[in-house]
């Protein structure tokens, strides 16, 4: 994490409804992902709701909603 003047949270962090906007990518394996799939630094991410048992995450992201596992969410770093 690089910017270390701004307070961050993980997309893991947001309760249902929350929203933020995504600064950073914690893995850069997981980058490249998000980056096809249109999760970009400096989006708005809000998180609609958790899956059963909290393992699945869904979120909308520039007005397109993902489903993503938690272990993969981890990795998008935000701005709180």
């Amino acid at each position: 994490m690089s910017k270390s003047n701004i307070n961050k949270r993980r997309a893991t962090d947001l309760k249902p409804k929350e929203s933020s906007i995504i600064l950073e990518f914690g893995n850069e394996e997981m980058s490249s992902k998000f980056l096809e799939i249109g999760c970009r630094p400096k989006s708005p991410i809000q998180l609609i709701r958790k899956g059963p048992g909290g393992k699945t995450m869904y979120f909308l992201v520039n007005g397109h909603a993902f489903a993503l596992r938690t272990e993969e969410a981890v990795h998008i770093i935000l701005k709180y």
